[in-house]
């Protein structure tokens, strides 16, 4: 799992175990807004991961290819690279959701200080490659 699911997982086990070991000493009162912060603050932490999720974007260009990633809410860190400067295009799919959900990451390398490129937790991460191979192809030999 990537350390955002495992923080979800986390906050749900504990929400209950408190539900199921501590609830008898305290009063229903005060469990019910122990609960009910517990739930505002994993949906609170589940809309922050979409926002961060759903504004982390690439774009493949016949001319670029372009990384935006979010990291937090005010810090976006914006990678591009020449579509004729890539080397090497791979997929990474790893672990068990990953090979049933078909997800994972492209590793794109590029010639000379051009800085690599990562796409992280893509869907269908071959065809992605596929494209992005594709496109580079073409601007190497456009006559073709």
């Amino acid at each position: 799992f990537p350390s955002h699911d495992t923080n979800t997982i986390v906050g749900i086990v504990s929400l209950i175990l408190f539900n199921i070991f501590l609830t008898q000493y305290i009063s229903f009162g005060i469990a019910l807004r122990i609960n009910l912060l517990g739930v505002v603050l994993l949906l609170a932490y589940a809309w922050y991961n979409f926002l961060i999720w759903y504004y982390t974007v690439g774009f493949v260009t016949n001319k670029r290819l372009i990384d935006i990633d979010y990291y937090g809410i005010v810090k976006r860190v914006v990678s591009q690279a020449p579509i004729i400067k890539l080397s090497d295009v791979t997929a990474k799919v790893a672990g068990f959701f990953g090979q049933i959900l078909n997800y994972g990451n492209v590793h794109v390398t590029t010639e000379g200080t051009t800085q690599n490129i990562e796409f992280l937790d893509v869907p269908y991460p071959d065809e992605a490659v596929a494209i992005i191979n594709d496109v580079g192809t073409e601007a190497a030999h456009p006559d073709n």
